[in-house]
């Protein structure tokens, strides 16, 4: 959030949705609940299983024993996989086989959708963990994933005979790499990736996005940096029988609350929990029977708990909530809640109920992460009012792409129908004339600035201000104004009570067919960092370059030394003047002798450690600019003669380093104190840089006790 920080920095209201923010190439194990064998992921047909009966490769008591109850090859078998024809797949599993079996030999086989299938070489290994690699490319797209063990070079197990496995991955690639342990992907990926998500598949905020063409059921507003409030929950771990209202065989003791079975009853507690907010809910369930329901108010309802867990909600309160958290338990429920913790989570987050109405989740080939609206029913809206601050000023900036020119479109409006509600304002792409991008904004009378010749698909970067007092209205299309207008817009502030929605008119007609890549909104003019900046941040999560405006450059690098080297004779002396001073000249272009692009600046590390300078998509140039650099032509860098340190320049890490300046990619510069460093490269070629592959570069500090200081120029050209 670094850059953005700041522009909610004076307590404006608004809106920042990024569905930038999620990993999605955190999972190489396209299994699931891979220690898990006794799970319904894994069919069984012919085998039992029993969870947890001999200690692992690790010492840990997590391998499972599977026994055949009929004399078949197939143990187990996953379900539910999208594997792709042409693709290498490479299969591992650790295996371990009793002597007491009297088989003279085994080997394992895996099988996909009974259509590919391989073995690994026959094996007399027994009583050991053995670990089994096989490598197989599909011929044809395939769902599931079949383990087949066979004893003495090829023959069926016997009803009776068991094995044990566990760490069981199924990855791409031609290689067994190291294990990585899946639960449920959600439940992992929230675990170990990204502890608090600002995407979520369902409306309940309960299981998160964590890869492409998933849908988007919530999406949490970060301009408050996802702030939670102080706890709401009183005595949450049930340490005394008090505070909570229990109804018909509920009971509070040894430190949880326990239902008994028999009447279908809540447990409650009023919390004075707010209408139209979002909370975060996490309680512990241990459940040995029946349903539990979980709400704020009867009208905010989440989805069935059937199962033992640490569960966590995102729960939106309708306007008619009465403040109270129920835990609502059917009359078979026998089981008991602990830990239970209530947080409001601010800002203006934004959900969908309705499956079929959610937007998804999409990754273009360019790697960029962006949210389809199918121009069907896709949509999100706040609940409640978009809290503006009451101001009569609006600041957005909305990097999307327009698909159709069809009908028109709403990006975002604030209530039902802008032109017939003050203060209110909207994005349409296109308008109702079409083949546009309109920004309409009403304080008591409307104006409408657009960006027109705009024919789909186009993306665009729209910029868009208004200021109710002053009748200005202003749509900025890629960095440039397209209109503005001084109508006038009558008196008022923008906000009040109206709903907020994006990707359809009041969530039933003018659905936007497209992508939406960033959405910024600020309820106020005032800026405390640069327009032209969060435009360059909103275009780098586009994967865009926005035109360069007055682009002009010249350079001059030249070092002139001076040198005096005396030879003192009997009775002379004579001196030797090398006459040597390399000059390179630079006009404005990306050929031989040319660059486009030049960062500069002053910086510390502290003590023992590194900075990296990305010299694509983050780093500004001096003119507020995204290097975006594809070669570098110079790079000079000084060290302060008061450092006590070195400073190395280059990489230790596998983090995208640059390359083309050293042999290696973890070949690194010295840099002594108050030395110097230039690399100059005037050819047309440079030194290469490689986006999203070699385009860091690290800077550390080779010492402890002291921080080191220093001023680097890179100079290059830009794609």
């Amino acid at each position: 959030m670094a850059l953005i920080d700041g522009f909610f920095a004076s307590g404006e209201q608004g809106i920042w949705l990024d569905p930038s923010d999620v990993n999605l190439d955190w999972r190489k194990n396209l299994l699931q609940r891979t220690e898990e064998f006794d799970n319904a992921a894994w069919l069984k047909t012919a085998s039992d299983v029993i969870a947890n009966d001999r200690a692992a490769p690790d010492a840990t008591m997590k391998a499972d024993r599977i026994t055949f109850t009929s004399a078949t090859a197939l143990s187990v078998r996953q379900g539910g996989l999208s594997l792709g024809s042409g693709i290498t797949y490479a299969f591992s599993v650790y295996v371990y086989v009793p002597s007491s079996l009297g088989w003279a030999s085994w080997r394992l086989g895996i099988d996909f959708s009974d259509a590919d299938s391989t073995n690994n070489d026959i094996l007399s290994l027994f009583d050991q963990w053995v670990k089994v690699e096989i490598v197989k490319t599909l011929t044809g797209d395939r769902a599931f994933l079949d383990i087949n063990i066979f004893r003495n070079g090829g023959v069926n197990p016997l009803v009776g005979d068991h094995f044990w496995l566990t760490e069981a991955q199924l990855e791409v690639g031609s290689v067994a790499t190291s294990y990585q342990k899946i639960k449920s992907p959600w439940r992992t990926y929230l675990e170990t990736i990204q502890t608090q998500p600002v995407m979520f598949q369902d409306g309940a905020g309960s299981i998160p996005v964590y890869a492409p063409d998933q849908p988007v059921g919530l999406i949490l507003d970060k301009s408050k940096q996802l702030a939670l409030s102080a706890e709401k929950a009183v005595n949450g771990i049930f340490a005394a029988d008090t505070n909570w209202t229990k109804g018909t065989g509920w009971t509070i003791g040894s430190g949880v609350a326990t239902k008994a079975p028999g009447s279908a009853s809540n447990l409650t507690q009023n919390m004075s929990l707010l209408q139209n907010k979002f909370y975060r809910v996490s309680f512990d369930v241990v459940r040995n029977a029946g349903t539990l329901n979980i709400g704020i108010g009867n009208t905010s309802v989440i989805a069935a708990i059937i199962a033992s867990d640490s569960y966590t909600f995102h729960i939106g309160t309708a306007a008619a909530s009465d403040g109270i958290l129920y835990l609502m338990a059917d009359a078979t429920f026998d089981g008991t809640i602990d830990n239970i913790t209530v947080k409001e989570i601010s800002g203006n987050h934004m959900v969908i109920g309705t499956a079929t109405a959610r937007p998804t989740l999409r990754r273009g080939a360019d790697g960029i992460v962006k949210i389809e609206f199918d121009g069907i029913d896709d949509y999100w809206n706040s609940r409640g009012s978009l809290d503006m601050s009451t101001k009569d000023e609006l600041f957005i900036f909305a990097g999307i792409e327009k698909l159709s020119d069809e009908n028109m479109g709403t990006v975002v409006e604030l209530s039902a129908n802008f032109t017939s509600n003050n203060g209110t304002f909207a994005i349409q792409a296109p308008s109702a004339t079409l083949e546009d991008f309109m920004f309409g904004v009403k304080g008591t009378i409307q104006a409408i600035p657009k960006k027109s010749q705009a024919t789909s698909p186009k993306k665009a970067l729209l910029t868009c201000s208004a200021d109710i007092s002053n009748d200005q209205a202003k749509i900025r299309f890629d960095g440039v104004v397209a209109q503005e207008t001084s109508t006038d817009l009558g008196a008022g502030n923008f906000g009040g009570a109206y709903a907020f929605f994006i990707g359809m008119r009041s969530g039933s007609v003018s659905a936007f067919k497209g992508y939406l890549y960033q959405l910024i909104i600020r309820g106020s003019l005032t800026l405390d960092v640069n327009v032209t900046k969060i435009e360059d941040f909103v275009a780098s999560k586009m994967g865009y370059t926005l035109p360069e405006l007055g682009s002009n450059m010249e350079a001059r690098i030249a070092l002139h030394p001076n040198i005096i080297l005396a030879n003192k004779l009997d009775v002379s002396q004579i001196d030797y003047k090398p006459d040597w001073r390399p000059e390179y000249y630079f006009q404005f272009g990306s050929g031989a002798n040319q660059a486009n692009k030049v960062f500069t600046d002053t910086r510390t590390i502290g003590a023992s450690s590194t900075e990296t300078i990305d010299l694509t998509w983050t780093t500004l140039d001096a003119i507020a600019k995204r290097l975006n650099l594809t070669k570098i032509k110079a790079l000079i860098l000084v060290a302060s003669e008061n450092n006590s340190n070195d400073i190395l320049l280059g990489s230790n890490s596998l983090n995208n380093p640059i390359t083309s300046f050293f042999g290696a990619a973890n070949d690194r510069l010295r840099i002594k104190p108050g030395g110097m460093i230039a690399l100059i490269a005037p050819d047309a070629n440079g030194y290469a840089v490689v986006q999203g592959a070699a385009d860091k570069l690290d800077i550390a500090n080779d010492g402890a006790g002291s921080p080191v200081t220093y001023t680097i120029l890179i100079m290059g050209v830009s794609s």
